[in-house]
């Protein structure tokens, strides 16, 4: 297989292509992003570029409400009515250096209630697969991409890493202050370091730090919660001073690294449902808790699986972030039984650019995403709507704020969530020497990059459409295996 440079985002070939659900090939002009095959290779031998585990990755055996380990979604917050107030004290004087710090959308995306539909989620992450961090359906690959996360969520694709240190003594001098009201607060009867009472010390107080607290009630409650629930994190003092003085941090990468680490989690979660217990092995515990904020998975939901949506709710309704526009939206009708069958038979139906057709999209959507034919804009224009494009579509590795949440991103897979048309994907370990918020970030050597309009219609090559199908037939297998296990 020919070796392809880690800087170079697509590629632009002539190539069959189809309609990913069958229909009559063409040969045209192809837009791939890379890794993937190059003309050259041969596709009969990449049936081991899917994962091995797919057998034990792909569709569950049994549903998830007879799976034993409880889920418990701790990451997905709730605003108070304190919090909105506090928003709105807040507002006034900083939106402007939100706005340029990335964040204001983030923070208004805080104040809406996502109900909790935890079947629907669950069932959905039964198709995780941890190898390619994509669900695996009978009719392809998806995933949460970071165009995702910054439209649904409005957290910003562009900045430092969110481990990027303090550096000089003022500003160590104002994380110091922030952890010793810290330690003043868990000496209090609650015994640590509560929200309730951190609001309480610094809401409307006027203190010189009120900024910088406000921030970290917002990275500790709604964007980077962990052990223990509804605490003030240390950990998220660096980011909030960084952000109360109007620095871009790159917070899309770290909060889906943490979604596909709990992805992850759940994934083993059924896994170990479907093996037989043994006496050797230690007492497992009886629920799982997941901290990334899983509201987030079940807005990517509604937005692409017309069938799970909520009734009532204007699916073209101006609004940013997209998460406000689901704001306790409840999902009415009749329960669906089988949301199993739902998932593996939306082939047809399934939305791969839903934020593209309607009204809402804005930011650096807006600016690329036109009405006319693909365009090539040459990288020497390389605006931020560019470079927030180049991020969203090539691989990298997503760096999460706790330590060693390091995650590999791989676009490839899902060319046709872009508007870009599919190939067979290439294993994408990124091959480069560096690490962390660096690889993000790191440069490209293409010479113009193809963006779609909002309304192209992506097709596949048809290798890909056959090796599919082929590697469908292994699923397949794989679910009679994992359902002969289960019942023996």
């Amino acid at each position: 297989m020919a070796r392809q440079s880690i800087v170079t985002v697509m590629v632009e070939r002539e190539e069959w292509v189809m309609p990913p659900r069958g229909g009559k090939p063409i040969s045209r002009k192809a837009h791939f992003l890379l890794p993937a095959l190059t003309a050259e290779d041969d596709a009969s031998s990449s049936m081991g570029l899917f994962p091995n585990s797919m057998n034990e990755s792909s569709g569950s055996s049994i549903s998830s409400t007879q799976l034993p380990l409880k889920v418990s979604f701790d990451g997905w917050r709730k605003p108070t009515d304190r919090w909105e107030q506090w928003v709105s004290q807040m507002r006034p004087r900083y939106q402007s250096l939100w706005e340029g710090a990335g964040i204001s959308d983030a923070i208004n995306s805080s104040i809406s209630t996502i109900i909790q539909h935890k079947d629907v989620v669950l069932e959905l992450s039964e198709r995780w697969c941890s190898e390619t961090k994509s669900f695996i359906f009978p009719w392809g690959e998806a995933t949460i991409t970071l165009e995702d996360v910054a439209v649904i969520g409005g957290y910003s694709l562009g900045g430092h890493c969110v481990l990027q240190p303090l550096e000089s003594p003022a500003l160590k001098d104002i994380e110091n202050q922030l952890k010793e009201e810290r330690l003043v607060i868990g000496r209090t009867k609650a015994s640590r370091a509560c929200q309730k009472l951190w609001m309480d010390r610094f809401m409307g107080s006027g203190s010189e730090i009120e900024h910088e607290a406000f921030l970290s009630h917002w990275l500790s409650r709604f964007v980077f919660p962990g052990p223990a629930i509804d605490t003030i994190r240390k950990v998220v003092f660096p980011v909030a001073i960084h952000l109360a003085r109007g620095a871009r941090i790159a917070l899309a990468p770290a909060v889906l690294a943490s979604l596909y680490r709990d992805l992850g989690l759940l994934k083993r979660r059924e896994q170990i449902s479907v093996r037989k217990p043994s006496r050797s092995r230690l007492t497992l515990p009886d629920k799982i808790t997941m901290w990334a904020p899983f509201q987030l998975v079940q807005v990517w939901i509604w937005e692409r699986f017309e069938s799970l949506r909520p009734l009532g709710v204007r699916t073209t309704l101006t609004t940013v972030p997209i998460i406000t526009k689901w704001h306790k939206a409840k999902t009415e009708g009749p329960k669906i039984e089988n949301l199993a069958r739902v998932y593996d038979r939306s082939g047809k139906t399934f939305k791969w650019r839903p934020f593209t057709g309607c009204d809402y999209y804005q930011g650096f959507m807006s600016e690329l995403y036109k009405s006319k034919q693909v365009r090539k804009i040459a990288v020497y224009y390389l605006t931020e709507a560019l470079q927030n494009y180049v991020r969203c579509i090539r691989t990298s590795e997503l760096v999460g704020l706790e330590d060693g949440c390091i995650e590999q991103y791989m676009p490839q897979r899902v060319a046709m969530q872009f508007g870009l048309d599919q190939d067979i994907p290439v294993a994408s370990r990124v091959e480069t020497s560096l690490i962390g918020g660096n690889n993000y970030l790191r440069p490209f050597l293409d010479d113009v990059i193809y963006v779609p309009s909002r309304f192209s219609e992506p097709e596949v090559s048809t290798r890909y459409y056959t090796w599919l199908k082929r590697s469908i037939m292994i699923y397949l297998e794989g679910q009679t295996t994992n359902r002969t296990r289960a019942l023996v």
